[in-house]
């Protein structure tokens, strides 16, 4: 949410650098996701001959993926990674 005060938690920095250490590694698994899907997509093999519901599937999961690799992105950058 977004507001006009400038709020901030008093985090201890060694939480803080363990978060950052968490979205980091999520930030890895994410990204090879998205290379994995995309790889899959990009398949034409894949994509002729797998039932349309499938590819559409895979689609929106790489469309899924790509939006938590965004918030993460964004998580990482409130916290100074």
């Amino acid at each position: 949410t977004q507001t006009t005060y400038d709020a901030r938690l008093n985090i201890p920095a060694d939480t803080a650098k363990a978060y950052v250490a968490k979205l980091t590694e999520t930030e890895k698994t994410e990204q090879a996701q998205i290379k994995n899907l995309e790889a899959r997509l990009k398949n034409t093999n894949y994509v002729q001959n797998a039932p349309a519901a499938v590819v559409a599937q895979t689609r929106a999961q790489l469309e899924d993926t790509q939006a938590r690799l965004k918030t993460i992105s964004a998580e990482m950058k409130r916290f100074g990674a």
